[in-house]
């Protein structure tokens, strides 16, 4: 009991410290790529989270639940879960290159800004 609240507490720590982070560093720096890590690292697995638990909630209320695929055929709930986190995970990967683009770019125009006389 008291070891799951530890967990918890430091988990909740956490992303309120990976948060203010990088809203600080979004601050200082005005560069979009913290505003996009951030949608990544922390909004994305909130949402996701939450949506599993409603999806799981209804499969267990309702085992007929019936989803076909393109090709007629019916999901096992497993087959759902299973696509449903690949397509979370894609979706978060996404959001990370963009995050990556974007900090690449602002650190490549600081350089350029660096080296080029005045």
């Amino acid at each position: 009991m008291y070891l799951n609240l530890f967990l918890f507490s430091l988990a909740v720590v956490s992303y309120l410290a990976l948060g203010a982070s990088l809203v600080f560093k979004y601050l200082r720096t005005r560069d979009w790529g913290f505003i996009w890590l951030g949608l990544a690292v922390i909004i994305w697995p909130i949402v996701t989270g939450q949506l599993d638990h409603i999806l799981i909630r209804k499969m267990v209320r309702s085992p007929s639940l019936k989803i076909h695929t393109f090709f007629g055929e019916p999901l096992t709930n497993g087959d759902l879960l299973t696509s449903l986190y690949s397509i979370e995970g894609l979706i978060r990967t996404g959001l990370l290159l963009i995050a990556i683009f974007y900090l690449c770019k602002t650190n490549s125009s600081a350089k350029q800004r660096i080296s080029s006389p005045s």
